[in-house]
């Protein structure tokens, strides 16, 4: 409490009763010495500090290293409330499922330069998609792929799988010429998406 205590004099005058709603929302205890904190709470100080005067711009490196899931679900759910009342945050993290969740534009960044700079939506909707089909014969299975262009497809029990980067409405128009028992369309996830540029793929 007397870091955060002074971190606010600094300032000039503080929100004492915000700060000990975001530690409590944290899960921080305040009546403990800083050097005797575990890295996770320590964390939690370091966010709370952040946070306390209710900035207009938020700046955060690796913000929820060292929290548990927990706490990071809470955390982004004090972003996004952030977000909500006008507040931009920066972010950089190497936790992709965070980026995804609380971010709206995203840049990679490889070997200190920027390889793409794009729009989260931009990102999942540009990208390759993972389809699983069942029910199509050997022939069917061909057929279909062959309208599509479809490359690199694999077919094992009667179930086809392939990726596709194409117009989806185009991909389900053309499969309701066939009788299949059930379609799978796996969204990617930052993740894949990420080692793609990273790999050159994409840059």
């Amino acid at each position: 409490w007397q870091q955060l205590e002074y971190f606010g004099h600094l300032r000039g005058s503080f929100d004492k009763k915000y700060v000990k709603e975001l530690s409590k929302r944290l899960d921080c205890k305040l009546d403990k010495k800083f050097k005797h904190l575990s890295r996770g709470n320590k964390q939690k100080v370091g966010l709370i500090a952040a946070l306390m005067h209710k900035p207009d711009l938020l700046i955060f490196d690796e913000p929820t290293s060292g929290l548990d899931p927990i706490i990071q679900e809470e955390f982004n759910k004090i972003i996004l409330e952030q977000k909500s009342q006008g507040v931009t945050t920066f972010i950089s993290s190497h936790m992709l499922s965070e980026v995804e969740e609380i971010c709206d534009n995203i840049a990679f960044i490889r070997e200190g330069k920027i390889i793409a700079k794009k729009t989260m939506a931009e990102i999942t909707g540009s990208s390759t998609r993972l389809v699983k089909i069942s029910g199509l014969g050997t022939h069917d299975a061909k057929k279909f792929t062959q309208s599509l262009q479809i490359e690199n497809s694999t077919n094992h029990e009667n179930t086809l799988s392939f990726s596709f980067g194409g117009d989806i409405n185009k991909l389900i128009k053309n499969l309701s010429a066939y009788k299949i028992m059930e379609i799978s369309i796996k969204e990617p996830d930052l993740e894949s998406i990420f080692m793609n540029y990273y790999e050159g793929k994409n840059a």
